[in-house]
């Protein structure tokens, strides 16, 4: 991926290639994206969790998007399918994160935005507390979306995403087979340039994606229930 800083008067125009600045460590990475979910996929989620302890392990960061699907980010400093996850478990470890989620009900993932919240405010996480949206779940889930869903509409579809500095080929394929399988699989490229003035621009790029209807679940017009249709519901 290469990044310009463009400069351009009336007289002149000047292109410049911006330097790659390489992240010192998967740590950093995930403080960049847990502050900024926004640079987190091409749509708005919500990160609710992370590092929580399941059974296989620690997920990175765990999100819902705004149909309540839960999202599990596994990130990468540098190439996916080196270091400490090789090709054989870079998409494996997603697979048994989104596994052990999956029985999950409201209940439970609110447990888990509970502890995230003690994270954050007791700053055991490098994020500012402005990362909160509510005291529940399904208040920063009506926050960020606008709108509300009933308990039994939360995780009914589990989402993937590997999200590296670089996406290897081999990453790419096996992304793609496991699309084909039926598996909600993304891979995105997340690399930092620095400007001569010292600034840092961030560059994202989607390198295996779907049509957003892969995970819509079927809810008659296929929306979020509105808070408002709710209540006239229950009354």
């Amino acid at each position: 991926m290469q990044v310009f800083d463009y400069d351009k008067t009336q007289v002149s125009s000047d292109t410049t290639e911006l330097e790659r600045k390489h992240l010192d460590s998967e740590e950093e990475l995930e403080d960049l994206l847990n502050a900024n979910p926004e640079m987190l996929l091409d749509e708005t989620v919500l990160i609710f969790s992370r590092q929580p302890s399941l059974e296989p392990g620690l997920p990175d960061l765990v999100a819902l998007d705004q149909y309540g699907n839960v999202i599990v980010f596994e990130l990468k400093k540098g190439f996916s399918g080196t270091g400490s996850a090789s090709e054989e478990t870079i998409l494996s470890q997603p697979q048994n994160y989104a596994r052990a989620l999956a029985p999950f009900d409201y209940d439970d993932l609110n447990d888990l935005y509970q502890e995230y919240v003690r994270q954050i405010e007791e700053d055991e996480i490098n994020v500012d507390g402005s990362a909160l949206q509510g005291d529940e779940l399904d208040e920063a889930f009506e926050a960020v979306f606008g709108q509300t869903l009933r308990p039994s509409q939360y995780n009914e579809k589990q989402r993937m995403v590997i999200l590296a500095e670089t996406i290897t080929g081999q990453t790419t394929e096996n992304a793609l087979y496991l699309q084909e399988q039926g598996l909600n699989v993304q891979c995105q490229e997340t690399q930092i340039f620095e400007t001569e003035e010292g600034d840092r621009i961030v560059a994202n790029s989607i390198v295996v994606d779907y049509d957003n209807r892969r995970v819509r679940p079927k809810r008659g017009s296929g929306n979020p229930a509105h808070k408002e249709e709710n209540e006239e519901i229950l009354r």
